[in-house]
């Protein structure tokens, strides 16, 4: 049993960090003007990839949502015509 070494955890030496533990400082990052650029051209490099569809496709679909957006407020106005209606003739009749 004398083989058994008994350590304590908390010794003040392990707490204290050693040369080799610390981290070197950063080096400064780029200036504001440099990552602004670097933004806009990493975003022109990303437009260049999407697949854009052709003109007939959206003249298409930006009919479709104009009809379809009128056709919509005709339902809701009709909706609110009969039931403002509605409404009144209730408070009529009390």
């Amino acid at each position: 049993m004398a083989d058994i070494e008994t350590k304590t955890p908390d010794t003040p030496a392990e707490k204290e960090p050693k040369k080799d533990d610390v981290k070197p400082k950063k080096d400064k990052k780029p200036s504001l003007g440099s990552r602004i650029a670097a933004w806009f051209r990493t975003t022109k490099a990303e437009l260049k990839k999407i697949v854009w569809p052709p003109r007939k496709t959206v003249l298409r679909n930006t009919a479709l949502v104009l009809v379809v957006m009128v056709a919509l407020a005709a339902v809701i106005g009709l909706l609110d015509y009969v039931f403002s209606s509605a409404v009144v003739g209730l408070s009529m009749l009390f």
